[in-house]
């Protein structure tokens, strides 16, 4: 299987594990001497405010929690994206072959339509003029292009949400994005700059724990616009976002964030 192309997600995965990592340390995630310290994955899930297990954090707001939290969520990214090559693979290629149904195999068809017409007249044609044997390849001109036609048509049918089914599948919203949704660029690096901010961060700081490759000039104020672009997040404990319990919230989308739960 061909290695999927790395994607550009506007960080780097392995700075910003360690970086955030460091700092999850370093506030005291862990007991001095727990050796949980040196598991990113651990640390990741050591505060993250979950809902109905440990002692409730009074810190509002919550850096250790945002550390945590954006953590865990290139932590989950970068497993997906390795762990779910298959199905990332396949839902790529779906998109791609479905886009070329609908513009490239319609002009296919309409191809395979003509020359059956092209077989037809020449029935009329051999007819007409009493020729006993057939002119034309009838089984090329005539039968295999509605036999084409027909694999065609149930092959687009069968594809039809496969690509947006498949997935469903990871939590990272820079993975799930993807296919023929509407696609936004760097939704990982949004996500871990929301994290942070809910949790207290300066835009400056934020910029600095999580550099984007764009230098320092206007760092602070792309993090800002990163902030308050539509929520990018994957992880939602719900003390963190007593919004996502509001009754009137459809069932599906409730259901969905308690999945999401750490």
């Amino acid at each position: 299987m061909a290695a999927r192309r790395r994607e550009n997600v506007g960080m780097d995965l392995e700075v910003a594990i360690r970086t955030l990592h460091r700092e999850a340390v370093a506030g005291s995630v862990f007991a001095a001497g727990d050796p949980r310290t040196a598991d990113p994955w651990a640390t990741a899930r050591a505060h993250l405010h979950p809902f109905g297990r440990g002692e409730p954090c009074t810190t509002n707001p919550c850096r250790l929690a945002a550390l945590c939290l954006a953590l865990f969520e290139v932590l989950q990214h970068q497993s997906e994206a390795q762990g779910l090559t298959a199905l990332l693979d396949a839902a790529a290629k779906t998109e791609s072959t479905w886009t070329w149904l609908r513009t490239d195999g319609h002009r296919y068809v309409e191809a395979l339509t003509t020359l059956s017409a092209y077989g037809k007249d020449r029935h009329r044609f051999e007819h007409a003029h009493g020729l006993g044997v057939q002119a034309h390849d009838h089984d090329t001109v005539c039968v295999r292009p509605q036999q084409i036609i027909g694999v065609l048509v149930v092959l687009l049918r069968a594809l039809e949400g496969f690509g947006d089914a498949l997935l469903e599948s990871p939590w990272s919203n820079e993975l799930r994005q993807h296919g023929r949704r509407p696609r936004s660029s760097h939704l990982l690096l949004r996500a871990v700059c929301q994290h942070l901010r809910w949790g207290g961060f300066t835009y400056g700081a934020i910029a600095t724990l999580i550099p984007d490759g764009n230098g320092p000039r206007g760092a602070a104020e792309r993090v800002r616009k990163r902030v308050a672009m539509p929520d990018a997040r994957s992880l939602f404990p719900r003390e963190l976002h007593p919004d996502f319990e509001v009754e009137e919230r459809p069932r599906r989308a409730r259901r969905r964030v308690n999945r999401r739960r750490p």
